[in-house]
């Protein structure tokens, strides 16, 4: 639940007295349900499928009209109450082929959801009814392998993965630059990408050694 509560005391008004006042209040309400279970066809193969339901609720109260009782040479303004639910089905996957007991190779797939950005309050309103949830898109590839007693060294185990998230519908907050109080939205999608790499050497009981790297590649595909 977030209240913004602002006045405007510029043109010889006091705090008593503002000239223009905004009293707003925004509420989110998140709803989930999960569901997912694990099959092996193979011994060395394990799928997990899950399904998620999401609701996201999110409400804007303009209280100005009932705040200005109080105030009644202060201006303000007139935003109408505005409401947005959100309902979705986010589906994911995971599946591990592990060959030998020291190597496993793994995929994932997912899904999510978020609500979009809410507003900023008393200036330009958001049209929260013409939003769409924030969509992510998510996949992994990757290999882990963990073994004892190898080359000299008491264990090591490393890890090695690809992945891509993709991100539709976004709502980006954009501050003008002739009057930076006053915020209008963008809309965009955007993909992320890259490689991890990471590597854990225990040499004895009392010495290790870890080193990793990570590429990431990011960009708009729109804006």
């Amino acid at each position: 639940d977030n209240r913004f509560k602002g006045y405007n005391a510029l043109q010889g008004s006091t705090i008593a007295n503002p000239s223009f006042i905004s009293y707003n209040d925004y509420r989110n309400t998140y709803l989930s349900a999960f569901i997912q279970d694990e099959f092996r066809p193979l011994e060395s193969v394990k799928i997990v499928p899950g399904l998620q339901y999401v609701q996201y609720q999110t409400t804007f109260t303009n209280n100005n009209l009932s705040q200005a009782l109080n105030y009644p040479n202060a201006g303000y303004n007139t935003n109408p109450n505005t409401s947005r639910t959100f309902d979705r089905i986010a589906p994911s996957v995971g599946i591990t082929y592990s060959p030998r007991p020291w190597l496993t190779a793994y995929a994932n797939y997912a899904m999510t959801y978020q609500n979009p950005t809410g507003g900023n309050f008393n200036n330009a309103q958001t049209d929260l009814p013409a939003l769409k949830p924030v969509k992510s898109t998510d996949y992994e590839l990757g290999l882990r392998l963990q073994k004892e007693h190898w080359l000299g060294l008491q264990r090591i185990s490393g890890e090695i993965n690809y992945y891509s998230d993709v991100l539709s519908n976004e709502t980006i907050p954009v501050s003008l630059a002739s009057n930076p109080t006053v915020i209008t939205f963008g809309y965009g999608k955007a993909t992320l990408n890259g490689v991890n790499l990471s590597v854990h050497a225990e040499i004895d009981d009392n010495w290790s050694a870890y080193v990793n790297a990570s590429y990431l590649h990011g960009y708009y595909n729109n804006y």
